[in-house]
């Protein structure tokens, strides 16, 4: 019974993330009062084929540089956050004080989740 409620909220917390998605494909010019463009089809296209993938389901946002942030936080300010861009995805991530950027392939991103998570 565990494990079907484990499923339950894990695949409520799927369809949040996809609705989020819709929500920002559905932005026009100046979504953000400053002239920010819309985030692009391909960027929601990209971000929807590596949710399901995901362990926990991020924050998502929009950001006035045509990409999409996925995002992590932990209670002791650790972070983890992808940034979807067109042609590139970065990770930038804070562990213990320690500050890391650098792009990443999309196939890299479920198992940098599960390490954040696990506190590696």
């Amino acid at each position: 019974m565990d494990n079907l409620k484990e499923n339950l909220i894990s695949h409520q917390a799927l369809l949040r993330s996809f609705n989020t998605l819709e929500q920002i494909r559905q932005l026009s010019k100046d979504w953000n009062g400053y002239g920010a463009d819309p985030v692009s089809d391909e960027i929601i296209q990209r971000v929807k084929t590596i949710l399901p993938k995901l362990e926990t389901q991020p924050e998502i946002f929009p950001t006035a540089r045509n990409s999409i942030q996925l995002e992590y936080e932990k209670e002791n300010n650790d972070y983890l956050e992808f940034e979807f861009f067109e042609d590139s995805i970065t990770l930038y991530m804070e562990m213990n004080g320690v500050e890391e950027e650098y792009k990443i392939n999309i196939t890299d991103i479920p198992v940098k989740v599960f390490q954040f998570h696990a506190g590696s």
